[in-house]
């Protein structure tokens, strides 16, 4: 796997052994930062469920001036990618469960342009996870949340502040990118 555009372009990511950790592909990738390009330069990303970093990395890559990778299992893996791609500063790598990182970030001093959330398919706290960006301040109004889900999962929209800006299937993988606010 390598990044796909900016900086570091063609930059090899170590990819995990773990078969649970699935990396975005470079096609899916490339489909969500078309739509989000023209809001990355100078944005601030938040990467939950972050894998191997390979989201917040590309975003960096593509001109984003920080990003936060939020995961529980991976935080070595994402920090020897960081490292690869010598893009330690402007970035911060937080070892913990993704609801309970967005329940005490209630009140947080930073808040994100655009937040990336890549769970597991057989997740099962779709709500949870939506509920708690809808209650916190973390998502700037016009921010853009991107979910990639299984096809089949069960997601319900909480209507207090985001829309479905774009879907998109890719085999097994759907993506749904929803914005704050009003399209």
């Amino acid at each position: 796997m390598k990044v796909n555009a900016g900086r570091y372009k063609g930059t090899p990511i170590k990819v995990s052994s773990d078969t649970a950790v699935r990396p975005t592909t470079g096609k899916i990738r490339e489909w969500i930062f078309q739509i989000l390009e023209p809001y990355i330069p100078g944005s601030r990303f938040l990467d939950l469920f972050a894998g191997t970093g390979i989201m917040g990395i590309e975003a960096i890559s593509r001109g984003s001036k920080f990003a936060v990778f939020v995961d529980n299992a991976t935080c070595v893996l994402i920090r020897k990618n960081l490292r690869n791609v010598n893009q330690v500063a402007n970035t911060k790598i937080i070892n913990e469960e993704v609801v309970h990182f967005l329940r005490r970030r209630h009140s947080t001093k930073f808040s994100f342009h655009i937040i990336n959330a890549d769970p597991p398919y057989n997740y099962d706290r779709f709500s949870q996870l939506l509920k708690a960006i809808s209650h916190t301040r973390l998502l700037l109004d016009g921010g853009f949340f991107v979910l990639e889900h299984g096809q089949h999962s069960r997601i319900n929209i909480p209507d207090t502040f985001i829309s479905v800006l774009r879907e998109k299937t890719f085999g097994e993988t759907q993506v749904t990118i929803f914005k704050k606010g009003e399209l």
